[in-house]
This record gives C-alpha cells, sequence and structure tokens, in this order.
C-alpha cells in the first residue's frame, strides 16, 4: 500500500551462480566442513587431495552462502536475514522510498507522556481547501474563507494537546491526498491511530449519488477530480490502524453513511477493549445542504465547537461522547447542521468498538524513526 507503488517484479534471485573459477562443490553436512573436492580446479587441489588454504576458505563462503534461506514476503516490520530475491529487494525499496518521504513530510517525535501508552503512535492528516477556481456558484469560483484557518488551528490542537504527528495539507489536488493516504497506509500498524479531518467543500456529481470531497483542482464535471465516500472507504480499508476517524466538516456532510455505535453514557467506557477493537468511524458536521450553501461563509461553526470541547478533555474520550458535546449546543442554537457520528465502514468497524481521543504529550525535540 505505499504510495505510488508497481506491481512487484517476478521473483529472481540476486545470488548468481558461482564463476567457472570459483568452487562448486558445497558442504553436504554443516558449513565448512565434509567439503567434497569433486569438480574443483586442478590448481585448488593438493597432492594429498585436500583442498589449498584460499580454496578451503572461499569453499567454507560458499557453503555459507548456500546455507542461507530464500526469503519469501516479508513481514511489515521484519528486517530480512533471507538471501534476497528481486520482490523481496522491491518491497525493501519501497518500504525506503516511504520512510523517506515520512521523513521529509512528517515531524516524528518521541512520546514523553501518554495517558494511555497501549496506542503507540498517532496520526493525523488535516486537509484544508479555501478555493476552487473550476466549481462557479452563483457566477463566481467558490470560496471557503475557514477552511484555512480551521486546518492550522486542528492540526495544532491534534498536535499540542493530543500527540498526533501531524501532516498538514492546505490547498491539496486530489492526487496528492490520495498520496498521502496511501502514504499513510504504508506506514501505519495495528497500535497507531489514525485522524483525518477535511475542512472544504462538497457537492454531487449527479442528482442523487453520495456527496464527494472537493479537493483544490475539482472539477463537477469530471468524476476523476474528486473523492467519493466509497473511495474514501477504500483508502481507509488500506490502512491497518485499529482506531481509525474521519472527521468531515463541508457541504452535503451529512451523506456521508454511518451507523450508530453502541454508546451508553451510564456506562465507564473500558479503554483496554476499546483498543482491542477495531473502530472505524465518521464525525460530520451532518450539513445535507445544496451546493452553494457553504460560499462566503465566514467561520466554521462545527470546527470551532468540536476545538472547543476537545480542549477540555483532561484524560480520554470516546468519540461518541465528543460528538454528543459537539451536538447538542448547535441543536439547542437552532444551526442548520447538526453533527452526525458512527461507524464509517461496518467491514472495518467491530461490535462495541469506539475512536478513543487521548491527551498525549510529545518531546518538544527528540526526533524518533517513522
Amino acid at each position: 500500500g505505499a504510495a505510488g507503488s508497481s506491481s512487484a517484479p517476478p521473483a529472481v534471485l540476486v545470488a548468481a551462480a558461482p564463476p567457472p573459477e570459483v568452487l562448486v562443490a558445497t558442504a553436504p553436512t554443516g558449513v565448512g566442513t565434509g567439503i567434497s573436492v569433486a569438480g574443483v580446479p586442478a590448481q585448488c587441489v593438493t597432492p594429498q587431495q585436500q583442498l589449498t588454504g584460499e580454496c578451503q576458505r572461499q569453499a567454507e563462503l560458499d557453503s555459507l552462502r548456500d546455507a542461507l534461506q530464500r526469503c519469501g514476503a516479508l513481514s511489515r516490520d521484519e528486517q530480512p536475514s533471507c538471501l534476497f530475491s528481486e520482490r523481496v529487494k522491491f518491497q525493501l525499496q519501497v518500504r525506503e522510498r516511504v520512510a523517506k518521504l515520512l521523513s521529509l513530510t512528517l515531524q516524528t517525535r518521541e512520546t514523553r507522556r501518554a495517558v494511555l501508552p497501549d496506542i503507540r503512535r498517532k496520526w493525523a492528516l488535516v486537509i484544508g481547501v479555501d478555493k476552487y477556481p473550476k466549481v462557479i456558484v452563483g457566477g463566481q469560483a467558490v470560496r471557503i474563507p475557514s477552511a484555512g484557518h480551521d486546518t492550522v488551528a486542528v492540526a495544532r490542537t491534534l498536535r499540542t494537546d493530543f500527540g498526533y504527528i501531524t501532516s498538514e495539507l492546505v490547498g491539496p489536488t486530489r492526487a496528492q491526498v490520495v498520496q498521502r493516504l496511501n502514504m499513510l497506509a504504508a506506514i501505519a500498524q495495528p497500535h497507531d491511530s489514525l485522524l483525518v479531518f477535511f475542512s472544504g467543500y462538497g457537492f454531487s456529481v449527479a442528482q442523487g449519488d453520495d456527496a464527494v470531497w472537493a479537493l483544490a483542482d475539482a472539477d463537477p464535471q469530471d468524476g476523476r477530480t474528486v473523492l467519493s465516500h466509497a473511495d474514501l472507504a477504500r483508502l481507509l480499508e488500506l490502512i491497518d490502524a485499529r482506531q481509525v476517524a474521519l472527521v468531515s466538516d463541508s457541504a452535503l456532510a451529512g451523506r456521508l453513511r454511518v451507523k450508530a455505535v453502541d454508546y451508553d453514557p451510564k456506562v465507564a467506557p473500558d479503554a483496554a477493549g476499546l483498543l482491542d477493537r477495531r473502530a472505524t468511524v465518521a464525525l460530520t458536521s451532518g450539513g445535507n445542504l445544496p451546493v452553494g450553501s457553504l460560499a462566503g461563509h465566514g467561520q466554521s461553526e462545527f470546527a470551532t465547537q468540536l476545538l472547543s470541547v476537545l480542549r477540555r478533555v483532561s484524560t480520554w474520550h470516546i468519540g461518541s461522547r465528543i460528538f454528543r458535546e459537539v451536538q447538542t449546543p448547535m441543536i439547542q442554537a437552532g444551526r442548520p447542521f447538526v453533527p452526525q457520528y458512527g461507524a464509517a465502514s461496518t467491514s472495518l468497524h467491530e461490535q462495541r468498538g469506539d475512536y478513543v481521543f487521548e491527551r498525549r504529550e510529545l518531546e518538544r525535540e527528540s526526533a524518533a524513526k517513522p
């Protein structure tokens, strides 16, 4: 699942056959013992039918080489001590490229203090699009003035208060978002947590269709330039992290289908049990208004309310509680946008699972390897 990776070439052994001048016999048993002289060049054999010192050393090296097992498919963290094939070499090259990309784009730091240390690493991709040159409403290109500001504010809170390793994309294209999600899919592991936040525009390509995320290069006449909710589901399926949350603040965000998660405010949640289950949830601004409803909207009330609730978390809360505290005041104020929350994908969300928002502090200076 690395970004930009192509299918691996067929497996071919990297180790070439020994040249004619090198010993072709190897140890039938053990390593460096019982070496046969059959087929050995004459200059390597003494009158006593023994190998010369140099040839003995070469034979031992050859037997060591042949004692290696050939590599099969590598697990995510495996450091191979086997004989490479071209396929394995390709896997490692992709892994190295991903690590380099992460070092260039994500500032990774060691954890200084964690409320729930069972969460290994926390990743956040924060996306904001404020200008849409190809999306015309009322004769003007759509602008979402709050998107850039909200992106910076959300990323700062997730990084400083919740210990996320954040990646901010302001005004990205569809390709840039897909590449970054693929990158995270390549590096995120089961005990990690991932949050994706989007602030921008949404619309339907066809009447009655599900809404899409509109990125900076979005063209309403070309479905290939947007990210549909189905596209997002497929991208999330590539991510191994057990904790995945999608937060969408856009027009028609309410069309992102969610299924209610189990939540009883009278029952204290069990952190260990939650982290053992896979949770793939979505929190949306709930807007089902038509195209143009957000044009000229000066501030995102949803993002403002979400940040206010997150800053009050002292230890950890489940997503269901965060949602209730975001939704209630907006309903009471009679806002047209009613936030929604639930499982974003029933195939990736386990029963009684929920996303966990946990306070965490990262080291200020030291850098961690991705």
